[in-house]
């Protein structure tokens, strides 16, 4: 499998005390392990398959955790997405991305149990955090919907829709 094969190659030039090439080595990993924030059903199971393969060989390697959980959100399991994106988040507390998802994964958690409150909260420090990014802001839009808050609800929809013009099909 490529993925154990840049697995091992990376560690080998580590040991062997060539960083750069380690790096490279380690990038074209994660370039095999992303999937992309609007991934396909398809994508998000083959980042599944990838990422659990390279964890299974290196459960620190930070980048596979992410993906993994954002494979995971996308596909609504949310307790297994937590889990892997506070993992990422663990293994590097500066990636603002693993704290925006893993905020809109607990957000999506607490609205499944009917937990309306906690839900908008988490979406409002996810948008904080990462402001340019559709996806809170369509959650957060259609949350407020459900609470009646028609006012704030328009502005949400209507910054989700300047961010990513097609999000606006997505309401529930």
């Amino acid at each position: 499998c490529l993925v154990r094969a840049c697995l091992a190659q990376g560690k080998a030039l580590q040991r062997a005390g060539q960083p750069d090439a380690a790096a490279q080595s380690h990038a074209k990993l994660q370039d095999l392990c992303r999937v992309d924030e609007d991934g396909t059903a398809d994508q998000c199971a083959e980042a599944v398959v990838l990422n659990q393969t390279v964890l299974e060989t290196d459960d620190q390697f930070e980048w596979a955790h992410y993906f993994l959980g954002l494979a995971l959100f996308k596909r609504q399991d949310y307790a297994q997405a937590i889990s892997h994106l506070e993992t990422a988040q663990r293994l590097n507390a500066s990636r603002r991305e693993a704290s925006y998802y893993l905020r809109a994964c607990r957000a999506a958690a607490h609205r499944k149990k009917g937990e309306r409150a906690q839900a908008l909260q988490l979406l409002r420090e996810a948008i904080g955090l990462l402001p340019g990014r559709y996806e809170a802001h369509l959650m957060l839009a259609n949350g407020l919907v459900r609470e009646c808050e028609v006012e704030e609800e328009r502005d949400e929809l209507e910054a989700s829709t300047r961010i990513a013009p097609l999000a606006a099909e997505a309401v529930e």
